[in-house]
């Protein structure tokens, strides 16, 4: 499970990693410590201040592609979960504004700018 920690952000990595290989190997449920960890590595990613930015951005990015994917389809977004590539562009889209939301949220909280 030492993996898990790298996928949080290397300032994080640094301060914390090793406590919490050290935690998940005395764990008495690594699984669900693992997920959780895991799960929680996307809220780490939301600190780093670059993050707003390239989450912005591929929001952007996201809902234009989704735009020409609708386009594209003969009867709009009611087809969307018949076509794989229309369901991927959708659930990129969603993903991205998400991330945004999150990042744009925590930041509002946190009071940085």
């Amino acid at each position: 499970m030492n993996w898990l920690v790298w996928l949080y952000p290397p300032s994080w990595r640094d301060r914390y990693g090793r406590e919490m290989v050290e935690l998940l190997a005395a764990s008495q449920h690594p699984w669900r410590d693992g997920m959780n960890l895991a799960a929680c590595a996307a809220l780490a990613w939301s600190e780093v201040p670059m993050f707003k930015v390239i989450s912005l951005l591929v929001a952007a990015a996201a809902l234009v592609m989704l735009g020409f994917t609708v386009g594209q389809l003969a009867d709009g977004v009611q087809e969307i979960p018949q076509h794989w590539w229309s369901t991927i562009s959708a659930a990129v889209a969603i993903l991205a504004l998400a991330a945004a939301i999150v990042s744009l949220t925590r930041s509002r909280l946190t009071g940085d700018a």
